[in-house]
């Protein structure tokens, strides 16, 4: 997904050099990174296994993700990781699977499968 200056720089249908391509890769990775450590320390989440499982959510959804989920993240703050799973697959009404859950159930699953495996 570009941002505000890069849709400035380029139109759609443009074709963007794999060098550029690699550049947004590596600095998306390790701003996802960065943002799941620093999210870990907020949960006080001791399992180091759970760093790169938190690094994907945060590539793949933005490192505001809490923002878009923030039941689960109010659930994840609590140490309730049953309700935080839970919440990541439903929608805002609760009668529903999540966005998240209909686009991309293979890393829901994945990440309520993690969830599923940290200690209350």
């Amino acid at each position: 997904k570009l941002v505000e200056n890069e849709l400035s720089q380029y139109k759609e249908g443009d074709v963007v050099s794999n060098e550029v391509v690699n550049q947004w890769f590596v600095k998306d990775t390790k701003n996802a990174y960065n943002a799941a450590q620093q999210q870990l320390k907020e949960l006080n989440i001791q399992d180091k296994n759970f760093l790169p499982v938190l690094g994907s959510v945060n590539y793949q959804l933005g490192t505001n993700w809490k923002n878009k989920f923030p039941l689960a993240y109010q659930a994840l703050q609590e140490r309730n990781y049953k309700e935080a799973a839970r919440q990541v697959q439903l929608n805002s009404a609760g009668d529903g699977k999540s966005k998240w859950m209909r686009q991309s159930p293979t890393r829901v699953e994945d990440f309520v499968t993690a969830l599923l495996t940290l200690k209350q």
